[in-house]
């Protein structure tokens, strides 16, 4: 399933090179905007830095869950729904191929956006290896089973426009742009109550070196508690029925010959 959409989506974007060239140079396009904004009103070292990160951090969240969503929708409607459900793994493959292949094109993205962007940045991150590891890994898990459950949203209920401002709203009150080093009472509500937001702490400590909002080990137990509910939602979804059944051929039986009656004799 997984290399049969992969190939599907190749074709997709051969066929429209306009939108192939868009999908690549839209993040780096936000890049330079972001890094211009930063070596203008911010530390020009630092900020730029912490604003390229920013910029590949949100791309690998938000593009995985909205590429994922909104491919998943148009190529369900240009099949049938019993392929889709006869197929190999069925539905929940189709969606589980859709958002592996998304969160590997975003992941590649924003790794792009690091490699081309860094070189022209003095300042050099300078954090914590391990944290750093955990901290990509969250955020790759996180991004896969959230683009799971939105698709399976979006094509059950045909809501792509919810799911999209949804990861952009925990994305955007997360704090991924804000330089601000708040301490977890100067949060806001929603903030603190966003397990997001600890996600992006925990990738500006190991990246920058600084104060957490939470003891890093917290906030690493805090993205594992926020993947465990996006895997039993995802599964959940998952076991529900999609599409309705092919309606079942009932075996009429014949009806038995009648018994030849008189007028048969003539």
């Amino acid at each position: 399933m997984i290399s049969a959409t992969a190939y599907r989506y190749y074709q997709t974007l051969r066929r429209n090179p306009t939108d192939t060239f868009s999908m690549l140079a839209r993040p780096l396009l936000s890049t330079a905007l972001f890094a211009i904004f930063a070596a203008t009103y911010l530390a020009p070292s630092y900020g730029v830095a912490f604003m390229i990160i920013s910029v590949a951090v949100v791309n690998v969240f938000t593009n995985a869950i909205q590429g994922s969503s909104y491919e998943a929708r148009e190529e369900i409607q240009g099949l049938r729904l019993d392929v889709v459900r006869l197929s190999p793994g069925g539905f929940p493959a189709f969606v589980n191929a859709h958002a592996l292949i998304q969160t590997f094109l975003a992941a590649t993205q924003s790794l792009v956006i690091i490699v081309i962007s860094m070189p022209f940045v003095s300042y050099r991150p300078i954090g914590q290896p391990m944290y750093l590891l955990a901290s990509v890994g969250l955020l790759l898990g996180t991004s896969f089973l959230a683009a799971m459950l939105g698709t399976q949203v979006t094509i059950r209920h045909n809501n792509f426009l919810a799911v999209s401002f949804t990861s952009v709203l925990l994305i955007t009150f997360a704090g991924a742009f804000t330089l601000l080093r708040l301490s977890l009472v100067g949060l806001p509500q929603f903030a603190r109550c966003n397990p997001v937001t600890y996600l992006v702490d925990l990738i500006r400590v190991s990246l920058f070196n600084s104060k957490p909002l939470l003891a890093p080990s917290w906030e690493i137990c805090v993205c594992v508690a926020f993947l465990a509910v996006l895997s039993f939602g995802a599964v959940a979804f998952s076991r529900q029925p999609f599409g309705h059944p092919p309606p079942k051929r009932s075996t009429l039986s014949s009806p038995s010959p009648q018994p030849c009656t008189a007028s048969c004799s003539n």
